[in-house]
């Protein structure tokens, strides 16, 4: 049985992924209000990605800089 759910599982992840992401967001929802969980989501995704950048060893300074483009300090 476990052995047939794993197959399923492995054959749609992204759909699974999908549901379980879509459960989380709206369990926030329900828990935190709409502008609490879109924080809590926002920050989710900018820990994802800083965490991402550290992962593959590139520079996140670099990459916030480019992300906003040439400044003068």
């Amino acid at each position: 049985m476990w052995h047939d759910i794993k197959r399923v599982i492995d054959k749609n992840r992204g759909k699974v992924i999908g549901a379980i992401i879509g459960l989380l967001i709206s369990i926030f929802y329900i828990s935190f209000g709409f502008l609490r969980a879109t924080f809590i989501i926002i920050s989710v995704g900018i820990g994802y990605f800083i965490g991402k950048r550290i992962d593959d060893d590139k520079d996140f300074i670099q990459t916030v800089k480019k992300l906003l483009g040439p400044r003068d300090f």
